[in-house]
């Protein structure tokens, strides 16, 4: 071996020698460094939820007259909100007292792509209409019970957010339940077959039951904003499948929406067309079609149209009682334009009242009117029925937290 192949191998051997220690030490250095990255990387979960409790007196109930009205525990709810990196989770589950039955509210699985864009799947909001919701009052709009207003269903939903406005884009493969279980917080299409046995007002006859459910719906919306209001336009498509004998139809509805602020007052109008296929497929020949929601099913106008004016203002209070009160009246006028009799008829509800805040304590206190309106005292929405007013005097006490 030549001086410089010495020089060369004794050199190679204290590289090795002295550099690979060095390398596993800096390498063991470093694991601690990155457990406790993975420990930092634990997901958050919050837990929260609300507990309300409900007083009502209906005029069109002679029980409820004759008791004095109804006063009791209505809803407990379970919240829970986790994140992890770009990823998050928002779930609610409903315990309803009044009306004995509980139902997921929603749950879902969201990602944040980037700030503009989130991606959801599961149970989430059906985008359609004023963003969140157009009704001030503890009861909605009368959009709510049409299925058109605080709607979630089973699907995927992309949400973009732009400088001054929003996009919504969905596809939902059915509702949160099957259509024979009438236990749900939002209104769906309903079996018919299967309200019939109990559960179910039915207008007519009662013939032309059907076993339908949602199958496949694509919905879309548009909002601008300006300075003080917004516009925005929404839209829907669907199919209803009828089980008994395996026929589809089809389904639309499109809506112009806006919102608008003067100081402490706000605006709100919708107007909304809406069609299912009248054929004997799906048993709407007589112009009429079931939704359910909160363990109900009720007969609307298979075709109709929608108009909503609600008009609120802030009151501003700040003591150890309140932190401000909304005031509002709520009018939704509904009329079924079938070319049967049974759906097209015209429905109205009317709801004023005030909203009081405290922190996380909501109490609102409501007067609700109804003209052939279901749940207010009516049995259908927008097809043949009462043409008298019914009343109902509502306090309903909440803490979410």
């Amino acid at each position: 071996m030549n001086i410089a192949t010495q020089h060369h191998f004794h050199f190679r051997k204290h590289f090795t020698t002295l550099v690979i220690p060095l390398l596993l030490v800096a390498l063991l250095s470093s694991m601690p460094t990155y457990a406790n990255d993975l420990e930092v990387k634990k997901p958050t979960v919050d837990i929260g939820g609300a507990v309300r409790v409900n007083y009502g007196i209906k005029d069109y109930d002679q029980t409820s007259k004759n008791r004095n009205g109804e006063f009791d525990l209505e809803l407990l709810a379970l919240d829970v909100d986790a994140t992890y990196e770009d990823w998050y989770l928002d779930a609610q589950y409903r315990f309803y007292r009044g009306q004995d039955f509980d139902t997921i509210h929603h749950a879902l699985i969201g990602f944040n792509v980037n700030p503009e864009n989130q991606v959801e799947v599961g149970v989430v909001a059906v985008p359609f209409g004023v963003a969140p919701y157009i009704g001030n009052s503890f009861w909605f709009s009368g959009a709510y019970y049409l299925g058109f207003e605080d709607d979630y269903d089973t699907g995927i939903k992309w949400k973009h957010q732009g400088d001054d406005y929003s996009f919504d884009l969905a596809y939902f493969h059915e509702s949160e339940y099957s259509s024979s279980d009438f236990n749900r917080y939002s209104f769906d299409v309903a079996d018919e077959t299967v309200g019939a046995k109990g559960g179910y007002y039915t207008v007519g006859d009662g013939t032309n039951l059907a076993a339908n459910e949602e199958a496949g719906q694509i919905n879309a919306r548009f909002i601008k904003n300006y300075d003080n209001f917004n516009v925005g336009v929404s839209g829907e498509i669907g199919r209803i499948y009828n089980s008994n004998n395996a026929e589809t139809a089809d389904r639309y509805a499109a809506a112009l929406h806006t919102e608008a602020k003067f100081g402490l007052w706000k605006v709100k109008a919708q107007g909304i067309q809406y069609e299912y296929d009248e054929t004997a497929d799906i048993g709407t020949q007589d112009g009429t079609i079931a939704i359910s929601g909160f363990n109900f099913a009720s007969d609307i106008a298979s075709k109709g149209r929608v108009g909503i004016l609600n008009i609120s203002r802030e009151i501003p209070i700040n003591n150890r009682f309140i932190d401000s009160a909304t005031c509002y009246n709520d009018f939704t006028h509904i009329k079924g334009t079938s070319d049967n009799d049974l759906g097209n008829d015209e429905s109205m509800q009317n709801v004023t009242g005030c909203m009081l805040a405290k922190g996380g304590i909501y109490t609102y206190l409501d007067v609700i009117a109804g003209k052939n309106m279901y749940f207010a005292g009516g049995s259908g929405i927008g097809t043949q029925g009462a043409d008298d007013w019914d009343t109902r005097f509502n306090l309903n006490i909440g803490w979410y937290f």
